[in-house]
Parts: structure tokens; sequence; C-alpha cells
């Protein structure tokens, strides 16, 4: 098992952290992907590794999504907080208008609470994963046949999971 040797990179936005699901900002995930907004590793995986394959732009897609491959990730996991620390301030760019702005970015909980003593125990790979697996077998099973978006659907005093899962 990795511990956080195995780490990609930390990064200060959390892509889903919305105003009605982001709270803690002490908390912490371990994430199997490149999140891409704010992150930064150490030197010597981009010297050694990064740098000297750098996509140019003739290659037809952008750094984020080479970073995303599994030839950069190597396996590595990042570590991303449960409330963003960088904002998306663009509004206009390549890939980026006022409509998709609105639609993705205003509504991303920023923190605001300074001095936070993030939740750094248990960030290794065994220990994570011992959490997660506990806290999804604790976690009731959801109807499917009931629509989330309804009023009371979902209650605040259960215990939800969500898990991505790669397709």
């Amino acid at each position: 098992m990795c511990g956080l040797v195995c780490r990609l990179c930390s990064d200060s936005t959390l892509q889903q952290g919305y105003e009605h699901s982001a709270h803690d900002s002490a908390l912490l995930y371990r994430v199997d992907s490149m999140p891409g907004l704010g992150w930064m590793l150490k030197r010597s995986i981009f010297q050694s590794e990064l740098e000297p394959r750098w996509p140019s732009h003739a290659l037809g897609y952008d750094w984020d999504m080479w970073m995303r491959m599994d030839a950069q990730r190597k396996g590595r996991t990042s570590i991303i907080p449960d409330v963003s620390r960088t904002f998306h301030f663009g509004k206009q760019g390549v890939h980026l208008n006022d409509y998709f702005h609105n639609l993705y970015y205003a509504n991303h909980k920023l923190n605001k609470v300074r001095a936070v003593r993030l939740h750094v125990n248990g960030m290794e790979a065994r220990s994570y994963d011992d959490t997660l697996t506990t806290e999804i077998m604790a976690a009731e099973l959801l109807d499917h046949t009931i629509d989330p978006c309804v009023d009371g659907s979902i209650t605040t005093n259960r215990v939800c999971v969500c898990v991505f899962v790669r397709v």
C-alpha cells in the first residue's frame, strides 16, 4: 500500500464543492485524479517527469487533460479540500463563456475560515481506504426509484456516501 509518498499533488479546489455540498473547511479527500485548479506538487516530480514532456499547443489538448492521463499520474493520488481555497474568476476564454462560468463556477463555496487546522491524519492510503470502506458499509442504501431532487427524499440525519465509478 502507498502512503503519502504516492501523492501526485495537493489541490486547493474541490470541483464539486458547491455552497450546498461543501461544509467542512478542515476536511480533506484523497482522489484518484488530477483535479486541476490551484494545485502544487514536488519540484522533483515536475522537473524529472513532467517538464521534459510538457505538451505543446500543437497536440490539440490542454495541459490539464494531459496531467489527468495515466502516463503522468502513474497511479498516484491527489489531496483536495472539502471547501475550496481558490476561485475560478475567468469568465471568458478558449473553453469558457459567461453561461458555463455561471452554471459551473459561480456557486462554488470558497473558504472564509482563517487558520484552519486541516484533518491530515488518515490521508495515508490504507487508513483512508479503511475509513472510506467503513463509511460505505454504514451508509443506507438509497432507493433509486425516488427522485433525489424532491424535497424530503433524502433526509439530513442519514449517512450518505456518493461513490464515483470510472466508466
